[in-house]
């Protein structure tokens, strides 16, 4: 049996993403690389329910488009 490891298991501080809205670049990449698994395996997912061969997808062009959404979405929070 694998061992989870415990970094899987921590969120995001409200701190960081109270800098992340602030415009911080190093705090908004802490927030896209923590949802980068997320996106990644969400897609995995996708691909084998809908019987889609993941090899021939585009996944880090799939990943980046939504990392640009995710990105514009913390634009937009007014602090």
């Amino acid at each position: 049996m694998e061992k989870k490891n415990d970094k899987d298991d921590e969120l995001i501080s409200p701190e960081v993403i109270l800098s992340a809205i602030e415009g911080n670049e190093k705090a908004v990449q802490e927030v896209l690389d923590f949802y980068d698994r997320l996106i990644h395996a969400k897609f995995k997912y996708i691909s084998r329910r809908k019987g889609v061969n993941i090899s021939y997808m585009p996944l880090d062009d799939m990943k980046q488009e939504v990392r640009v959404v995710l990105y514009k979405a913390i634009q937009k929070f007014d602090t």
